[in-house]
């Protein structure tokens, strides 16, 4: 059919707009003497939705064409922006002749993959559900597992993709300052800013100099709504597994869904295991050397002899020992990350064997510091959350820093001033790390350690 010169100038507009993408596909129909065009991005859309709209649009009357256009359309517009903005999101736009009302129909194509349990989250029981890249499915699981009239969405579109972020929390728990705060952060965000998980969390989180996380992530439905009941806020977006909660505390780095789905015992002695291992991956490589460097005196005697012979002959200081051992480790899991699941586990075992094997025998590294670094890469890979983990390994090296220019005084000096920057920081205006809250009696029952539900009950502490 002959175009007119309307729709000559819509397809110009759109295919100038649009930089003569190849995928930019316009289809013109007629029906009862009412002329349409359709355009829509290939890629984006379903070609059999588009027919079954024509087909319905068929059955109607003349004079019914753009009552039907009104009501079936998801949305309409007149500003071209928004007609665009309309075809990047997947669907399909309808315009009449000589009519400037732009009707855009919904016409995705779905490539959502299954929903599965998150490789980085794995449980030994209990729910095993994770997010997935579509943000209507991860609201659905929520909702699913919550299913209270509290609970209320929020959606905005921030950054150069006008992406849509969903604020999912449980109305009437103390969460407005925190929303009233979210929503102002998020209207600083540039129009032309890409959206990624991590770029999001920069534009949000409250210090950029912070070395410790300030914002939670997860891929679980059920860490989710256990944050919900606690006053947290969750924000999800399209083509992301990731939920951000907010406000986060430090403790909270350290716990675990497994914590609620075995008895309260092992859950306690667990979680007590995992700030232990934090200390240990924190400061065991310079507990080394400062014994070595400066401390030799508290090793005990039968034990003098034999760590003498094992740092003797070593050609540089132990400090020297700790960065050499510890940049092979990061190498290794690196190496072990980047390649194929299979492949990446043998890297990692037969490497360390190896590489270990072999500093040792040529005398560049002493078997006392073979050991230290084991436990120490093992005690951080305890940590649950990962981002607490990479700071860990960070901060590990400014403790062995500080241990190889004063000893344990160096250590200690450190250490004091870790607990003041955790004291001083905040997520979200609320405190990330406080002392008063740790010396109360329900905090410690429910953060430090886990009690048994009905202990809990008794006290009156939520959990």
């Amino acid at each position: 059919m002959n175009t007119s010169n309307f729709f000559s100038n819509v397809t110009a507009l759109l295919t100038s707009s649009l930089h003569h993408s190849s995928d930019l596909q316009f289809r013109y129909v007629e029906f009862h003497g009412i002329k349409l065009c359709i355009a829509y991005l290939e890629t984006l859309c379903n070609p059999t939705n588009l027919d079954k709209l024509l087909q319905f649009l068929q059955e109607s009357e003349p004079f019914e064409m753009s009552d039907r256009l009104d009501t079936m359309s998801q949305n309409y517009t007149e500003n071209v922006s928004d007609t665009i903005k309309g075809l990047l999101s997947g669907n399909f736009a309808f315009f009449l002749e000589s009519n400037p009302i732009t009707y855009l129909f919904n016409g995705k194509v779905s490539h959502s993959r299954s929903i599965e349990e998150p490789s980085s989250e794995k449980l030994l029981q209990g729910n095993h559900l994770g997010f997935i890249e579509d943000l209507d499915t991860n609201i659905y699981l929520i909702r699913k597992s919550l299913p209270l009239p509290e609970i209320t969405v929020k959606y905005y579109h921030v950054g150069a993709a006008n992406t849509k972020v969903a604020v999912i929390y449980k109305a009437g728990n103390q969460t407005e300052s925190t929303l009233l705060e979210l929503e102002k952060r998020l209207q600083l965000i540039p129009d032309n800013a890409p959206i990624t998980v991590g770029l999001l969390e920069e534009w949000i989180e409250d210090k950029i100099w912070n070395l410790f996380p300030q914002i939670l992530k997860t891929e679980k439905p059920d860490r989710v709504i256990s944050q919900l009941h606690n006053n947290g806020l969750a924000i999800m977006f399209e083509q992301s597994s990731t939920a951000l909660i907010i406000p986060a505390t430090f403790i909270e780095m350290f716990h675990t869904t497994d914590d609620y789905t075995i008895r309260w015992m092992p859950a306690s002695i667990y979680r007590l295991l995992r700030y232990f291992a934090f200390i240990i991956a924190l400061i065991a490589p310079g507990f080394y050397i400062s014994v070595v460097s400066y401390h030799f005196e508290i090793i005990p005697s039968d034990l003098i002899l034999k760590v003498k012979t094992a740092v003797e002959g070593i050609p540089y200081p132990p400090f020297i020992e700790v960065m050499i051992m510890s940049i092979t480790i990061e190498i290794i899991v690196e190496a072990g990350l980047r390649m194929p699941t299979g492949i990446g586990q043998i890297i990692g075992i037969v490497g360390g064997l190896v590489i270990g094997d072999a500093v040792v025998k040529a005398g560049f590294i002493s078997n006392i510091m073979i050991i230290t670094i084991g436990i120490t890469t093992l005690s951080s890979y305890i940590i649950p959350y990962n981002e607490m983990n990479i700071a860990v390994r960070l901060l590990r090296i400014a403790f062995s820093i500080a241990a190889s220019i004063l000893g344990f005084y160096g250590m200690m000096l450190l250490f004091l001033f870790m607990i003041i920057h955790l004291c001083r920081s905040t997520s979200f205006n609320r405190p990330f790390f406080s002392l008063d809250e740790l010396l109360q009696v329900d905090k410690i029952l429910n953060s430090i350690i886990r009690v048994h539900a009905k202990i809990a009950n008794k006290l009156g502490d939520k959990l």
